[in-house]
């Protein structure tokens, strides 16, 4: 399954010039069979994904109807100027297409010419034995009182914006998501939010933050940030900086430290939250540096005959 999610994402990367990539993924349960729980794994990766609001005319690669046949054929290239343009064997949706087939699922494609590719394929997996349930989303009212607490979401990406609302509604809080401070302004002129999450990539942001804090002193606020590109934000209201990509259980502590009257999170915890009150930008940045193989732990295989580049992989 790694390999042919490795393939078509490795495909979308390279002919995505614009845009983003979008990856979705869902499991349909079949009847248990003599091996125990059977699941239908069924992946979607699609390339150039645009947002309507800034990439209405976004143009990408995109395969013809006519070529779908030879996707799937071995040392096959849809055109010669691809190969030229982008390398490649023609060999990773033909060997793609035999993994997911002896894995009793199929590989389909849906494209047009100049707008971009979308590839799915399925799978059929058994779960030996009778495995735990996955721990349910961490209720916050448990934990903080969340009654009328409202959280404004400020967010240039569509897809970003979805997935952190999606997190915040789970956990009990009432979300407004915008893409700008015009309609934020709007919203925080109508009702008293309890913590404003803001992302620190769109023009403006830094004075809307200082202008959140002198207005409503009491909305503790969540900047968001690339790697590299963290703001220097200098006001009390500000909690944390979380960095892009943000996972699930970051968010969900820096949401409880917010709310929170005392801080919810252990010494190491806190440690690997990028907090905007411990230094300057580039101190920030080093400690996010630092705190990277815990937030995102990857095994990496670096193949190379240069000594400097191992050296440079190792860390030394």
């Amino acid at each position: 399954m790694l390999i042919a999610y490795d393939s078509l994402l490795g495909n979308a990367v390279k002919f995505t010039e614009e845009g983003y990539i979008l990856v979705k993924s869902h499991a349909e349960e079949l009847p248990r069979n003599v091996n125990g729980r059977v699941f239908k794994i069924i992946v979607t990766v699609q390339d150039t994904v645009c947002q309507p609001f800034y990439l209405a005319n976004l143009k990408g690669i995109g395969i013809s109807q006519d070529k779908f046949e030879l996707l799937f054929r071995a040392f096959s290239q849809i055109d010669n100027s691809n190969k030229r343009n982008y390398g490649g064997t023609g060999l990773g949706l033909a060997i793609c297409e035999k993994l997911v087939q002896l894995m009793g699922g199929k590989i389909w494609v849906e494209s047009e010419a100049g707008k971009g590719t979308k590839f799915h394929f399925s799978m059929v997996l058994n779960i030996a034995g009778d495995r735990a349930e996955a721990a349910p989303i961490p209720n916050l009212a448990q934990t903080v009182p969340l009654e009328r607490r409202n959280c404004l979401l400020i967010e240039h990406s569509e897809i970003v914006r979805n997935l952190l609302a999606r997190d915040i509604k789970a956990v009990g809080l009432h979300e407004e998501a915008v893409s700008n401070q015009d309609d934020a302004k709007s919203l925080v002129a109508l009702k008293p939010f309890s913590v404003a999450i803001i992302d620190m990539s769109i023009p403006g942001s830094s004075a809307f933050v200082k202008e959140l804090a002198e207005k409503c002193p009491d909305t503790r606020v969540i900047t968001t940030s690339n790697l590299g590109n963290v703001a220097d934000i200098s006001t009390t209201n500000v909690v944390n900086t979380l960095i892009k990509p943000i996972r699930r259980w970051r968010l969900l502590k820096t949401l409880e430290k917010a709310l929170s009257s005392t801080p919810m999170l252990s010494p190491a915890e806190e440690e690997f939250l990028v907090d905007r009150q411990l230094g300057s930008p580039k101190e920030n940045e080093r400690q996010a540096l630092a705190s990277l193989g815990f937030r995102h732990p990857l095994r990496i295989l670096v193949f190379t005959s240069s000594e400097v580049a191992n050296m440079l992989a190792r860390g030394r």
